[in-house]
């Protein structure tokens, strides 16, 4: 509110206002980054073509991936907006239409989250809460080669407007194929000196 005010020649006071109202719209928005940790394998120290790779899943070091070992994710939230968002949950769904996918995914964790779960409760301008997983391979995972998720961010802001983002995340699995075959011949042991 405005004021003006003055006197007259006279003496009378005189004086008025005027309100202003400015409408600050807001402008609700959320950024997921997903990624699978793991250490750089190069195999022939080459540095070039298929390797150096990422390795995400070798958990005993042997550089095959194998049934049971795990892929951990990271998963960085940030509000990108003009407004603080409430309730922002994180989850992941995992793509089953190439044969892999439909191993056991672990809950995901936030830090800075009271509670240890995957809800932040107030995620304000500008900051960044990281969040962790890990997913089990099958070997359905093995067969497909590859295991291809989808991570999701959604909060609300103060004006209740929905907001959400999501990071695609592909992680080869290369085959080791491998065959072994022992052969044994049956038969009755023979000790011709009785030794």
């Amino acid at each position: 509110t405005a004021t003006a005010a003055g006197t007259s020649p006279d003496g009378t006071e005189v004086s008025d206002d005027d309100d202003e109202s400015v409408d600050l719209p807001e402008a609700p928005a959320v950024q997921i980054v997903k990624t699978a940790d793991g250490d750089v394998i190069d195999p022939d120290g080459a540095g070039v073509g298929e390797d150096p790779y990422t390795v995400y899943w070798d958990d005993d070091g042997d550089g095959i991936p194998e049934v049971g070992e795990t892929i951990t994710y990271d998963f960085a939230v940030t509000n990108i907006g003009n407004v603080t968002l409430s309730d922002v949950a994180v989850t992941d769904l995992f793509d089953t239409a190439l044969g892999g996918g439909n191993g056991v995914a672990s809950d995901i964790v936030c830090d800075d989250v009271a509670s240890g779960d995957n809800v932040i409760a107030t995620l304000a301008v500008d900051d960044t809460v990281n969040c962790a997983g890990t997913y089990t391979l099958t070997q359905e995972d093995l067969d497909a080669g590859q295991v291809d998720n989808t991570a999701t961010a959604a909060g609300t802001s103060p004006d209740g407007t929905e907001v959400s983002d999501d990071d695609d995340e592909s992680v080869d699995l290369p085959e080791a194929p491998a065959v072994q075959i022992v052969k044994t011949a049956d038969g009755d042991v023979i000790d011709p000196d009785g030794a």
